[in-house]
């Protein structure tokens, strides 16, 4: 099988393939088919039946529902123990560096593809890859690699539909995603790596040494440009421009240390058979809402803290969703949106207008579609409600998007987050903040919070592995970051850690959430107006589809 068919292979892998390359209102057509499926294989079962339910949470494989005797349905999450026995082993001293790039273009795929499934609070897909041969490593590593590697691609800056609201508003997001989300994908691509028994070995950039390696990679996707499918043609033009737009940096090289033969065939994804690593990643579920009966012991989020090995100087406090803490969370984050100095008070007219004032000319009335950032285009492109169209979003009776009209789907977006906010501390029994040191180089800050990744990217796939949900999520810190901290300093149980925020050296970086699997039958917001059930929930909180892995990977051409 040669790159091209390994590449265009994943997008038939199973239900992930199906979610490739679908906008939102095509995901929606797709889960709303496949849960009337699910529903008329449960109507017709004969219990006792077990019931794939891969269709309900957009995974290949791993979930099942139990269809009792009794008329009860309950989810079950397979468990993973090999594939957690393999991410709890440390990697050999003896490994050897791999010499020959061949056997290695599946591996470094397969990696890659697993990348396209890490949990991402907002699914902007930040990470891009390109294989290098021997001696184009040597040049971009200034001779401090031999052997093939992957250049691992990062955006430099983060961006989401909360930033562009915020930009919009004149609120400056001081985010670090862009380093928390290398360090997920980082974490993915060595749990594949030790599913088939290798190692990657990382070489990470400095800003002193980024630009001449970045200036070798460009003059690398230039000369290949020409070699190249128009499809790969394609991807290697835009890590072309986006590298010299500087949207794009290169982070760090991977090398492969070798391990057993790998296990190529034709007929399998990529080329190359699945590991039960591998399968855990396809079967990993990122989920709002946990089993409410699903109670948990603090001590397992403080376990599994110490299990994934976190980097020197990042710190957990852990807490129940019992804690007057974790309540008061939801109510920080739901301030920083809807309070006095959230952001919901600056969606107003004036705000807009001085966002606008870069631009050459707005006509309020039918307002330009590069009036509106990024993401809020897309959310309104791709929920349906309207169109782009000579450089104008319409909606269906061909009307544009007017100032006061965006106004106000501004604002229903906005407090659609901050309503889901005030439930944050009964969605999951456990919370884990994740705090990082405040002082030193900025680099050094950098490499804590990509570690701070590393660390829950290991968590949530370790989680998993057990039959455990969680859930990422950092943009309500960005919200919230200065009221979390101060309510951390009344609540932590650790009193070094209470001293450290109160002086500013630590802070709060992450929220870390674990639970128990949410069945189809029990009942969500119990007693409250907008009850429902599990199976509803998972309708409303569904998996994001992905672009195709040839527009994130660029393979050695052949």
């Amino acid at each position: 099988m040669d790159n091209a068919h390994r590449l265009r292979s994943y997008d038939d892998n199973g239900l992930l393939g199906q979610l490739t390359n679908l906008d939102e209102t095509q995901r929606e057509q797709l889960f709303r088919t496949w849960i009337k499926e699910l529903e008329h294989e449960l109507t017709e079962a004969t219990p006792p039946a077990l019931i794939d339910a891969g269709k309900l949470h957009g995974v290949n494989g791993g979930e099942q529902i139990r269809l009792g005797t009794d008329g009860r349905r309950n989810r079950e999450s397979a468990s993973f123990p090999e594939a957690e026995a393999r991410m709890l082993n440390e990697p050999s001293p003896h490994a050897r560096l791999a010499a020959d790039a061949t056997p290695l273009a599946a591996l470094w795929m397969r990696a890659a593809y697993n990348g396209l499934w890490a949990p991402s609070g907002t699914n902007w897909q930040p990470i891009r890859s390109l294989a290098l041969s021997s001696d184009e490593t040597q040049r971009v590593s200034d001779g401090r690699l031999t052997g093939p590697s992957l250049a691992v691609l990062g955006h430099a800056h983060y961006s989401s539909i909360l930033g562009d609201i915020a930009g919009l508003c004149g609120w400056a997001e001081r985010s670090r995603v862009e380093w928390v989300d290398l360090g997920i994908w980082l974490a993915f691509a060595q749990t594949t790596a030790q599913g088939h028994g290798w190692d990657f070995a990382e070489l990470h950039l400095t800003p002193e040494t980024r630009p001449a390696a970045e200036n070798h990679l460009l003059q690398i996707l230039k000369a290949r440009k020409s070699t190249l499918s128009s499809r790969n043609s394609h991807t290697a033009q835009a890590m072309l421009s986006a590298l010299q737009a500087h949207d794009l940096r290169l982070a760090c090289l991977l090398s492969a240390q070798t391990g057993p033969n790998l296990p190529l065939d034709d007929q399998a994804p990529g080329g190359i058979q699945p590991s039960d690593c591998d399968r855990l990643i396809e079967a990993r579920v990122s989920q709002r809402v946990a089993s409410p009966a699903g109670e948990m012991e603090r001590g397992t989020i403080e376990k599994l803290w110490r299990q994934v090995r976190p980097a020197e100087g990042l710190a957990l406090e852990g807490f129940t969703w019992h804690d007057e803490f974790s309540r008061a969370v939801g109510q920080a984050m739901h301030d920083g949106l809807e309070g006095e100095a959230g952001l919901v008070p600056r969606i107003e007219i004036d705000q807009f207008r001085r966002s606008w004032r870069k631009l050459p000319e707005v006509d309020e009335a039918q307002l330009p579609a590069d009036a509106l950032p990024h993401h809020l285009r897309k959310r309104l492109i791709g929920s349906g409600l309207y169109r782009q169209v000579d450089g104008m979003l319409l909606d269906h009776r061909d009307k544009p998007v007017t100032a006061e009209r965006l106004i106000k789907l501004v604002r229903r977006i906005t407090q659609n987050f901050g309503r889901y906010f005030l439930r944050f501390h009964n969605t999951h029994p456990l919370l884990g903040l994740i705090l990082s040191p405040t002082t030193g180089p900025k680099d050094t800050l950098r490499r804590h919070w990509m570690e701070a990744g590393r660390a829950v990217g290991k968590m949530s796939l370790l989680a998993r592995a057990r039959g455990q949900v969680s859930i990422i999520k950092s943009g309500p810190l960005e919200i919230a970051r200065k009221a979390i901290a101060k309510l951390l300093t009344q609540h932590a149980g650790n009193e070094s850690l209470r001293r450290a925020i109160k002086a500013a050296e630590m802070e709060p970086l992450l929220t870390f959430q674990l639970g128990l699997p949410l069945g189809p039958d029990e009942l969500v917001s119990a007693g409250q107006p907008d009850e429902h059930t599990g199976l509803v929930e998972r309708q409303l909180d569904r998996r994001a589809g992905r672009s195709s892995l040839s527009e994130h990977h660029l393979p050695l051409p052949e």
